[in-house]
């Protein structure tokens, strides 16, 4: 039997699942695999009032505090996700296309907000880009050679919505799915020791337990401990390998030749995969 171990229950780490469902747990082999997900958010105990199931009614501070370390809000997934063409083709894909009610792209369209442009403005008020999101005009043959041209200008290719609304779609879709509820296991992930053609992939949690896998999937976002344990587990790779002979290395080149511009040893500069970068 084939092990999948998905870590990390989001965006990601559930549209994974609901993609391997359909293409793996669907077929005939499904018995032959076995598919985990492992999050350190209880994603089934959300702390946000009014938006599952389209309720409007406030949680008290007591269920909050009580609940605000183990399920996600806000501050462990964001607040909005705009999600574009691309997005929703995919999103087209995950779902059930005969049934609205499980169709990740439908309720999505239903639960967030289609919008035809979006501004960019900086924190004083100024806008820096106005981008349209609606799909340009197309023109028409016909048999006769008249012209006829189709506005899809109200046609809107990117939709706005609440990032916690977008889990709960795509975990409504993963209930409807997925075989047993402990599938998703409310589990820390610590550590992957990352196997090679002879031993299994090493999952290790924050409690001491273990678990092997023939893959591992990272969706754990951006402080990736699969990330981590990959690019770790490996020799460091030198940057300046994969810049080339740009135009900025070969300035900084000529200027040194003059004795301008001191340039670090190659040996010293080395590429960091691991820490989070915001820049």
């Amino acid at each position: 039997m084939t092990k999948i171990i998905i870590i990390g229950g989001g965006i990601s780490g559930l549209s994974s699942y609901l993609f391997l469902h359909k293409h793996l747990l669907s077929s005939p082999s499904h018995a032959n695999y076995d598919i985990r997900i492992y999050d350190s958010y209880d994603i089934t105990a959300s702390i946000i009032s009014g938006l599952h199931n389209g309720t409007s009614e406030p949680t008290t501070d007591v269920e909050q505090d009580s609940s605000k370390k183990s399920s996600i809000s806000p501050t462990t997934i964001g607040g909005a996700i705009g999600i574009s063409k691309n997005g929703l083709n995919v999103l087209s894909r995950l779902g059930d296309t005969e049934s609205s009610i499980h169709n990740p792209l439908t309720q999505t369209i239903s639960r967030g907000h289609p919008i035809q442009s979006w501004d960019i403005n900086t924190a004083r008020g100024f806008k820096l880009a106005s981008i349209k999101t609606t799909g340009s005009d197309t023109k028409h043959e016909d048999n006769d050679g008249d012209i006829t041209t189709v506005s899809s200008s109200d046609t809107s290719t990117m939709v706005m919505i609440a990032r916690q609304v977008f889990v709960e779609i795509l975990y409504d879709q993963f209930k409807h799915v997925a075989p047993t509820m402990d599938i998703l296991q409310h589990k820390r992930v610590v550590d992957v020791v990352v196997g090679d053609e002879v031993t299994p992939n090493i999952v290790k949690f924050e409690d001491g337990s273990q678990e092997e896998a023939d893959l591992v999937i990272g969706a754990d976002g951006l402080r990736s401990v699969l990330r981590k344990a990959i690019f770790e587990s490996h020799k460091p790779v030198n940057c300046q390998d994969h810049e080339g002979s740009g135009w900025a290395r070969s300035w900084v080149e000529w200027l040194s030749s003059f004795g301008k511009v001191k340039r670090q040893d190659e040996n010293k500069v080395k590429c960091d995969y691991v820490t989070p970068h915001y820049e």
